[in-house]
């Protein structure tokens, strides 16, 4: 009952105050101009995710767990996060003040998670390291991702839908009722961005996103909910951004430098409308976050079977886009046929 009121209560505000914002928007010629690396055409407000991004944050600040030690770390390193992205969006920020503040939030997330954790002191040492590389990569690679319409509103609120799956059978409060506001917060900014959008998420959104998720990662991971579950929704992001860098690192690219070279914007540079290539990755979210449930309570051996079904959907996300310049191909021979 309180999950489906968090889940409301954010989808609703979000609903009624982000008309306001894209006015506003609209109002201070706040535009994301496209350029020949974007994929859209036409300018269109940028930062219309900040109400969504301000109200899932009040709801999780709401949660009883939240305003204790050490829970209270993540609604404030969310808070810290997406005002870099809003500061970014609004007059940008220099990268090493940038990276300075991440590197900050992730340490204060990870301190706080693993230290009054029961781990050894040897895990707890790894485990913190990790944590820092992890949370300022996530947000990171969740901006990356933010590249066309309707697919970071589409990740959050699987991710959301899966949490709360995870949350119940585990018996989390926190986490279910921090999946309520994730849902409610992407649904109701969905309603602005999928399809013909009427707004992007900028910086504001996959910062904060991209924090909230990353840390809830770290902090589920020190109360001993199994890595291979709780990372399933985002899986996808991870291995696209991840390949992404890898192959741009080794043509020598410049790596900060806007790109359409992810799996999603390849899909969208072979005809696929946006929201085809949001819903597809999707579905095989989806599909990542029902193998993650089946690692919630699995022996060793469904745990190798149900990552190894979670890597299979990764690597065909990734080869999708030859494949559909594979099929494009067989199409034109049989024509000349």
């Amino acid at each position: 009952m309180v999950f489906a009121a968090y889940l409301g209560i954010g989808t609703l505000a979000t609903l009624l105050i982000t008309p306001f914002l894209i006015t506003f928007l609209r109002k201070q010629g706040h535009f994301d101009t496209p350029n020949h690396r974007s994929s859209h055409s036409v300018p269109v407000p940028r930062g219309g995710s900040l109400v969504a991004i301000v109200v899932t944050l009040f709801l999780i600040g709401s949660i009883s767990q939240f305003r204790t030690w050490p829970l209270l770390v993540l609604p404030i390193a969310v808070l810290i996060s997406s005002s870099v992205g809003l500061a970014d969006d609004i007059k940008g920020l220099k990268p090493l003040l940038r990276l300075i503040l991440l590197l900050t939030i992730s340490l204060s997330i990870s301190l706080a998670s693993f230290i009054p954790s029961s781990f050894s002191p040897s895990f707890k040492i790894a485990a913190i390291i990790v944590g820092i590389i992890f949370i300022v990569g996530f947000i990171n690679a969740w901006n990356f991702m933010d590249g066309i319409d309707g697919i970071t509103a589409i990740g959050v609120a699987v991710t959301g839908l899966f949490w709360a799956i995870f949350a119940s059978e585990l018996h989390l409060q926190w986490l279910l009722l921090l999946s309520g506001a994730l849902i409610g917060g992407a649904l109701g900014f969905g309603a602005f961005n999928c399809f013909r959008s009427k707004t992007f998420a900028g910086d504001v959104g996959s910062y904060g996103w991209g924090s909230i998720i990353a840390s809830t990662v770290v902090v589920a991971i020190s109360k001993h909910v199994p890595l291979d579950a709780i990372i399933a929704p985002v899986v996808l992001s991870i291995a696209d951004t991840s390949t992404t860098v890898i192959k741009r690192a080794w043509r020598k690219e410049k790596l900060f430098e806007a790109h359409k070279s992810h799996a999603y914007q390849r899909l969208h540079q072979r005809g696929y409308a946006h929201m085809s290539v949001s819903s597809i990755y999707g579905i095989l979210s989806i599909l990542c976050g029902v193998l993650g449930v089946g690692n919630l309570h699995a022996t060793i051996l469904d745990h190798v079977l149900n990552d190894f079904g979670i890597i299979l959907i990764a690597i065909f996300y990734l080869y999708l886009p030859n494949f559909t310049d594979k099929l494009a191909n067989i199409k034109i021979e049989n024509k000349l046929t």
